[in-house]
């Protein structure tokens, strides 16, 4: 297809010679709520949270359509603070994460 350039490239995607990789071998376990102010865009911030989570197949992201809570689930603190930082620059609104019981999937964390 002439002219789509890497619109359909997603992360795991080989190119050129390169085969597509497989899945990741180990799993989020870093279980969080984000915290939004009372007053943000909540639909703008489901968009943002889909959309990053589109981008890093290793966050999980569940939004609870009745009560609009997003739960996350993470690989690490670095992660953390690029997610922040993301939702921050692409929505305006800066949000906090709280810590969930967390849970072991596959490998443990730590």
């Amino acid at each position: 297809m002439r002219g789509e350039g890497l619109k359909t490239i997603e992360a795991g995607t080989g190119l050129g010679f390169e085969k597509d990789s497989a899945a990741p071998l180990i799993n989020a376990c870093m279980n969080y709520e984000l915290i939004a102010p009372k007053d943000a865009d909540r639909l703008l911030l489901n968009e943002t949270c889909r959309r990053i989570a589109e981008e890093d197949p290793s966050l999980q992201i569940s939004i609870d359509p009745k009560s609009g809570r997003i739960q996350l689930q993470l690989m690490g603190e670095m992660q953390m603070e690029v997610l922040q930082k993301k939702i921050l620059e692409r929505s305006g609104v800066q949000c906090d994460l709280r810590n969930r019981q967390n849970h072991l999937s596959g490998n443990h964390c730590g």
